[in-house]
């Protein structure tokens, strides 16, 4: 009887260890829970940025590719008209053959056969006044519109860094040119100092510009038919002052005498002021403006 109290209560601390051990061992299970559950958290938040950041790596390429999507779009197009104009399979393949001799003529074609040496003696500038390319040459050249739109932009920037630096440049004098200075009138002469190093460097990136977007051959074909163009945008590289004296005559008629950077003089009369635009650059004709458009309030420019 004596042990029986001893044994409950031995009994009771074993139950008690027992249950102690246990929640121990569930307590350890739910932090090992918890740190299975936050690892996974981790895991997931890593693979979301990941995801995140290959979908940032592909959308260049999905753009692209809906590019070329587009332009294989309108190349099917084109070669649709093509088929249509054709007129059949048969057409179509005697219209892509070349003739035996070039140049060639068909009547019955829709197409002109010539070598590629001769577009480059075309009687044309190739570029417009801003510096683009003519959109005729450029659709001979088979150059896509994006990439025609991406190059004006670039050769236009160009020419337009380039006046922007000669117009700084440019400024009145009183020293009148031969053929105007002894004629009774309102005169005005605007010389053009050299820029040499700033039109070395423009040309080279004008051209440079066109090697590295139309590839040799063609860019080769566009210098040779612009080369005049480019002499002239470029002041061909002169050294010396280019010069321009312009008289407005009594009768409403003018004169003007033009002296270029490599010493060259011309001259010539017109009947009104709409001829000068062919010899004065835009960005140039506010200098010469009270000659051209005169104020009758104004006092003559050249007393």
């Amino acid at each position: 009887m004596l042990r029986s109290p001893l044994v409950r209560v031995a009994v009771l601390l074993v139950v008690l260890a027992l249950v102690s051990i246990q929640a121990w061992r569930r307590q350890q299970e739910a932090v090992a829970l918890k740190r299975s559950l936050q690892e996974r958290a981790h895991r997931v938040a890593t693979a979301e940025r990941r995801v995140q950041e290959m979908e940032a790596e592909l959308e260049p390429v999905r753009r692209e590719l809906e590019a070329l999507g587009r332009l294989r779009s309108e190349n099917l197009a084109k070669a649709a008209d093509l088929s249509g104009w054709l007129g059949g399979e048969k057409a179509a393949s005697e219209e892509t053959q070349p003739p035996a001799l070039l140049p060639a003529w068909n009547p019955d074609s829709a197409f002109v056969w010539l070598p590629k040496d001769l577009l480059s003696r075309l009687p044309t500038p190739g570029f417009q006044a801003d510096g683009s390319l003519q959109p005729e040459l450029a659709a001979v050249l088979s150059l896509e519109p994006e990439r025609a739109r991406e190059l004006d932009r670039r050769l236009a920037g160009v020419v337009a860094g380039y006046r922007a630096e000669e117009l700084a440049h440019t400024h009145q004098v009183e020293a009148h040119l031969p053929g105007v200075a002894e004629q009774e009138g309102a005169k005005i002469t605007v010389r053009v100092d050299p820029v040499p190093e700033a039109a070395r460097r423009a040309r080279a990136q004008f051209e440079e510009t066109l090697v590295e977007t139309l590839g040799g051959q063609r860019a080769e074909i566009v210098l040779a038919l612009g080369s005049p163009w480019l002499g002239e945008q470029f002041n061909n590289l002169a050294k010396e002052p280019r010069t321009v004296s312009v008289v407005r005559r009594e009768d409403g008629s003018f004169y003007i005498s033009m002296q270029n950077g490599n010493g060259g003089m011309s001259s010539m009369s017109m009947s009104g002021s709409g001829g000068l635009e062919n010899y004065i650059p835009e960005r140039m004709r506010d200098l010469f403006a009270p000659v051209l458009e005169p104020d009758p309030l104004s006092p003559d420019p050249s007393r």
